[in-house]
Order: C-alpha cells, then sequence, then structure tokens
C-alpha cells in the first residue's frame, strides 16, 4: 500500500523536525517522506532539505481564503488548521494509508506494527493518559484532558476509505475558522473538534500501548528503560517519544507545560532529553533556518501583527472579512492599528475599536477622536452603555457577579464602581467618559 509520512511546521522549526525526518529514514523505509511548510511560498523557495522529503507550502494547497485564515490565525493554530488539508491532498495523491507526527517526535523503532494496523483500521489514534493522573495541582489534569481532547493529536493514522474522506472533509470545514487556541480550553485547537472521531468512524484503533506517543502527560504512568542499546517500555520496544514543550537550551527540563516532572527524572529520562536535545543543536547548523520570522506574522509593510488584530478580524462576519481579500497588505486598518497603540488603550477596547471600525467598507476614518466617538457610542446590545463599558461589563464575569444587570440601579452602580477603582485598575484614559450614563436607565 502507498503509504505517506508528514509532519508541519513553521521554517523556525525545520531543525526539531529534521530529528524526526532523519528517525523516520531508519525506521519507515518504503514510506514517502512529505514537509508542509507553514509559510509563504517565496519562503519556501530558499529552504533547502535532503532530497528524501518532499516539502510543500501551505499557500500552495489552495485552500480557499487561505489569506484569511494565515491572518486570524496564530503561528501554531494556522500549523494545525491546515492538517486535514494536506491529508486530504495526499489522498487525492493516491496515497492509500497516511501517517501524520507533530515535529517535535522521535522515532526509535519500527512502524511496522502501525502500518499492519492500518490494514484493518480506518483510523489509529493515541489518548493521552490510559489511566487517571495524581490531582496534585500540576498541568494536565484530567479535566484539562477532556476539555482540550482526550486524544493527542500529534500523531494521526489513517487510510483512505469512503468514511475517512467523509470526516475528513468535515474536519476541514470546522478548522476553516474554529482552530483556535482558547487558554480556558472551550477550543483547543484540530484536536478539540477530533476527539469525536472515534464516534464518527467505527473502525477506529485506540492504542494504549506505552511505546506509542510517550510525554510528558503520560510519563509518570509508563516505564522508560534503556537495554541492549535501544529504548523500550513496560509494553515492549519504544515506538516515538513526542518531546512537547521541551527546549534543547533547558536539557533537565522535559517541557515547560507542566512542573508534575520538574527534574524528577531517572537517568534514562535524562540520558533521552540530553541525546534529543543535541541533535537539534547539530541540526541548528545543519539546517540554519530557525531564525526566520515567521511570514505570516507581519503586515506587507512589516508591520508585527498582534493578536488581538487577528481576532478582530476573525470575528467579522464572514461576508465583510472577504470585503479585505489581502488582510495583509496596507491600508487605513495599519493606520488603525498604529493609532490604537498611540492611544494604550487596554486590549478589550482595542479590540471592540477594530471589529467595529474593519466591519466598515473601505475607506473609513481613522483617528483619535473618531475612536473615542466610537467607544462612547451606546451599546448595540447594553444600550443603556456606552461601548466601552459595555465591553467591559461583559469581559469581567467578576463584576457580573456583583452587577446583575437585572437589579434596579444596575447602571448607576456599575458605573461607581468604574470611576471607582476600575478605571485606574484597567487603564482606561480620562477622555472616556462615563458620568450621566446612569441617567439612560
Amino acid at each position: 500500500m502507498k503509504t505517506a509520512i508528514f509532519s508541519i511546521c513553521s521554517a523556525n522549526y525545520i531543525p526539531t523536525a529534521m530529528v524526526l525526518f532523519e528517525s523516520l529514514t531508519m525506521h519507515a523505509p518504503g514510506c514517502d517522506f512529505h514537509l508542509l511548510l507553514v509559510e509563504r511560498s517565496i519562503i519556501g523557495h530558499q529552504i533547502r532539505l535532503p532530497d528524501f522529503i518532499k516539502v510543500t507550502s501551505a499557500e500552495a494547497l489552495n485552500i480557499p481564503d487561505f489569506a484569511q485564515m494565515a491572518f486570524y490565525y496564530n503561528c501554531i493554530e494556522l500549523n494545525t488548521a491546515v492538517k486535514p488539508f494536506f491529508i486530504e491532498g495526499l489522498m487525492n495523491m493516491g496515497y492509500e494509508r497516511i501517517i501524520y507526527f507533530d515535529p517535535d517526535i522521535e522515532i526509535y523503532s519500527s512502524l511496522d506494527n502501525m502500518l499492519s494496523e492500518l490494514s484493518t483500521s480506518d483510523a489509529l489514534l493515541t489518548p493521552h493518559c490510559c489511566r487517571p493522573l495524581p490531582e496534585d495541582g500540576h498541568f494536565p489534569q484530567v479535566e484539562d484532558l477532556i476539555r482540550g481532547g482526550q486524544f493527542n493529536f500529534g500523531f494521526f493514522a489513517c487510510r483512505s476509505s469512503n468514511r475517512i474522506k467523509e470526516i475528513i472533509k468535515w474536519w476541514c470545514h470546522v478548522l476553516k475558522d474554529r482552530c483556535l487556541f482558547d487558554p480556558t480550553h472551550r477550543y483547543f485547537t484540530d484536536q478539540f473538534w477530533a476527539a469525536i472521531f472515534p464516534s464518527f468512524i467505527p473502525a477506529t484503533r485506540i492504542i494504549h500501548y506505552e511505546g506509542y506517543n510517550m510525554a510528558y502527560w503520560n510519563l509518570a504512568q509508563r516505564g522508560l528503560f534503556h537495554q541492549d542499546g535501544k529504548w523500550v517500555t513496560n509494553d515492549g520496544d519504544l515506538v516515538f517519544f513526542h518531546f512537547s514543550g521541551f527546549s534543547a537550551k533547558e536539557l533537565e527540563i522535559i517541557s515547560k507545560h507542566t512542573k508534575r516532572l520538574d527534574r524528577k527524572h531517572t537517568p534514562e529520562l535524562l540520558k533521552l532529553l540530553r541525546l534529543y536535545g543535541e541533535k537539534i543543536i547539530r541540526n541548528t547548523s545543519l539546517y540554519p533556518y530557525g531564525a526566520f520570522p515567521y511570514s505570516f506574522g507581519c503586515y506587507a509593510n512589516g508591520l508585527n501583527i498582534t493578536d488581538a488584530e487577528r481576532r478582530a478580524h476573525l470575528q467579522l462576519p464572514p461576508h465583510e472579512r472577504l470585503k479585505i481579500p489581502d488582510p495583509f497588505c496596507v491600508s487605513p486598518k495599519v493606520i488603525l492599528l498604529e493609532t490604537l497603540k498611540e492611544m494604550q488603550l487596554p486590549l478589550i477596547l482595542s479590540s471592540a475599536v477594530s471589529r467595529t471600525i474593519l466591519s466598515k467598507s473601505p475607506p473609513f476614518e481613522v483617528s483619535q477622536s473618531a475612536i473615542v466617538e466610537i467607544l462612547m457610542s451606546s451599546d448595540s446590545e447594553l444600550q443603556e452603555l456606552p461601548i466601552f463599558l459595555a465591553e467591559i461589563y461583559r469581559t469581567r464575569t467578576d463584576v457580573r457577579d456583583v452587577f446583575p444587570r437585572q437589579k434596579l440601579g444596575f447602571t448607576r452602580d456599575f458605573v461607581h464602581w468604574f470611576e471607582s477603582s476600575g478605571r485606574a485598575e484597567m487603564s482606561v484614559p480620562v477622555n472616556l467618559a462615563s458620568r450621566g450614563w446612569w441617567y439612560r436607565e
């Protein structure tokens, strides 16, 4: 069966991804290797990798309205959002088995068993953990894994079938504008949506074998040993280790994402981390792309795009977004962003201004006085408040609990809190006046 194994990264992560590909050459002979590079095509032309890796630029996938996705998603979100689109493309190329690995993974033994599983299963998944985690206050807790997705999609394998093609098409649809990293775990990129795959794909194989997808989230429940020159687990050979959150500059810290295992390592784990870190450091000189800036990270004039600006664009209705076919281009929008920076407004107010102004068809007026006028106008939902106060009220759950809108005198009491402590707490400029609004109740 024709098999493709691929990974996804931006240019800065190539030294790490090359550790994965180098290990694949030893343990997956006969497979084709692909790298989806999430950069502009002009950057892809500057990347030189060994011939055994087929490099494809994300722009070459011809995803409809890709410029919109590249703008409203940050780097991590975009790297995960394009995954099903590339899987679909590989199936269209005639690949019957497709395996995805995150770029921060290394393969340690043969993938033959994995490939055999795809003869009878449509999809292979690995759970984050296979037993309850200790309730010790450290991340992750079981609740985190339920919210973020019980399966880790740093690994995913599937075979081309009608059912898989149907599900991948659905995955593409939801990730088009809902592949978000939400710190509250309302969404956790592609993984959040794919947690439902076993319900959609009857022939799903959930792999509990300890040697698959070993990482910081399950390491405390698994055994890792170095015997007779190879890495093994309680179940047998270590197949692949996922170095999520690892930095080659801090070899004794397994992951920046947790303190559960902080410096409580066995000699074997320390050796594994050291060897992996040394490979990344070696590749940093062999593949000098680690310092490349993210090519979707700035406007055409070089100004950096902030997360608030990305979210403001995403929150526009789709038909309004499409009125700006290339949001990276220098336009009055850039003037707006510079004006907002000069005004030093709190983030939530900058986002409110961006949503309001960018929803208008260009050209539009951008000035500090126009921005103040917008924020001082009555909110469409909380009409008894100006936009700037309504945004504060909507985003502060603690304030909403103290000042329920249904209570008589709500506007007066809320405005009094704002003037007595809220303004200073949130650094709201004095030219945004709140006095007099309680009379509108």
